[in-house]
């Protein structure tokens, strides 16, 4: 396990859904059900960075059979003792995306932005090993321009190419949506949707002052499929 994913699982606790977390509830909340209408009506899926779990089982719930990958352990485990019943998961990360029986999707959650360029290229060459032809790829990512807005806010836990949550700085790969065409293009994968998507009101409501009401669209939702 790499340093990187020692301090995602440093972060364990506050990712954890079970608490009222504004850093879950974006991406449950805003990205999800936009990442969610990309995908198959049903099938077999797997959530590659599933952190504690939470995307995976609410797909579990809607129908869809699931795997649940994550590299960091303790993460993991939290899923395991919440959704244990419904998932099947995996400790692994981009090597070990390829192994595995074919998958009809696999989404995303604010992952691919963590993975530098050569990552990314092997991501969507072994995703495209394991997706049956015509499956869906559908993740989110960061804006391009949420990051640079970001990383102006002194109350805000960015800063140029990193985020610091707590546990030392990551770097966070500023991409646009014709750098992931660009780069998934060359393992087979054509474009079919790309949504900018704003944090909502219902967000703000539930966390007044998470986010400045002055941001950009802060959230890039793709999907892609196998040609």
């Amino acid at each position: 396990m790499n340093e990187i994913s020692n301090q995602w699982d440093d972060l364990t606790e506050m990712f954890d859904p079970r608490e009222k977390n504004p850093h879950v509830d974006d991406n449950r909340m805003v990205a999800a059900p936009v990442l969610m209408r990309m995908i198959p009506a049903q099938g077999t899926g797997l959530d590659f960075g599933c952190g504690t779990g939470w995307l995976a089982a609410e797909l579990s719930q809607a129908g869809y059979t699931m795997e649940a990958m994550n590299l960091g352990p303790k993460m993991l485990e939290v899923a395991r003792q919440r959704f244990s019943e419904h998932l099947r998961l995996i400790q692994g990360g981009v090597e070990e995306l390829s192994q595995g029986a074919p998958l009809d999707f696999i989404v995303a959650m604010m992952v691919l932005q963590f993975l530098c360029t050569s990552e990314l290229e092997q991501f969507a060459q072994n995703a495209a090993s394991r997706v049956r032809r015509g499956g869906v790829l559908a993740f989110a990512t960061h804006t391009h321009e949420y990051l640079d807005f970001a990383a102006g806010q002194k109350d805000m836990p960015f800063e140029k190419g990193k985020i610091d949550l707590g546990s030392g700085p990551i770097t966070i790969h500023a991409r646009t949506a014709d750098d992931y065409t660009e780069i998934f293009s060359t393992s087979g994968w054509q474009l079919t949707q790309a949504q900018r998507v704003a944090v909502t009101e219902e967000f703000h409501r539930k966390h007044p002052g998470a986010e400045p009401l002055d941001a950009p669209d802060k959230f890039l939702v793709m999907g892609f499929q196998m040609i």
